[in-house]
């Protein structure tokens, strides 16, 4: 049997309101808790730019290599 991702320690205080459903008293995030060394900067716009890029350049070969693959088809 494999160990559980998450022990009784590492659950809010209030974990079973959560169960139930009340709002009473529920933290912003139900896990808080974060790991050393984890980055928590907000991401940068040039961290975008470079996201945006790579999204374009896979679209455009994706649609470059389909319609490619459909011509030798015919």
């Amino acid at each position: 049997m494999t160990e559980p991702l998450l022990h009784q320690s590492d659950l809010p205080e209030n974990y079973s309101a959560i169960e139930s459903g009340t709002t009473e008293q529920m933290p912003s995030h139900p896990f808080p808790k974060t790991y050393p060394g984890q980055d928590k900067r907000p991401t940068s716009t040039r961290e975008l730019l470079g996201w945006y890029s790579y999204i374009f350049a896979s679209e455009v070969y994706a649609v470059v290599a389909l319609s490619t693959f459909s011509l030798l088809l015919r």
